[in-house]
């Protein structure tokens, strides 16, 4: 079931500190924890640059680009750790 949150924060975040917020907040085995992740989303998407600048930032090393990458091309593994991935 998709949950809908209506924010209107202008915040914006990096995607360090969306990293280090998601880090500390998600609990394995508690899906009530992301719910808590919802605000920091939203700011992180208030954040026009970080997909452009994270992947320009990948693409300084094309060779070693998405290699640990183990799902199709189309997806782009921004972060991956124990406990979510993005």
């Amino acid at each position: 079931m998709a949950l809908s949150y209506d924010l209107t924060t202008t915040e914006e975040i990096s995607f360090k500190e969306f990293l280090e917020i998601v880090t500390k907040t998600v609990k394995k085995e508690d899906v009530s924890s992301l719910i808590d992740c919802v605000e920091p989303l939203q700011k992180l998407s208030n954040n026009r640059t970080f997909l452009s600048e994270y992947v320009n930032n990948e693409l300084n090393n094309y060779v070693e680009f998405q290699n640990n990458n183990g799902y199709s091309a189309q997806t782009l593994m921004l972060h991956n750790s124990p406990f979510f991935y993005v």
